[in-house]
């Protein structure tokens, strides 16, 4: 598993789903 701390770009949020879902809570 990747640790996004830094700004998680379109291609890595793509890449997993949980990158999805976190980004869903982040907007």
């Amino acid at each position: 598993m990747r640790v996004k701390t830094w700004k998680p770009s379109l291609e890595s949020i793509m890449e997993t789903p949980e990158g999805l879902e976190t980004e869903r809570r982040a907007l």
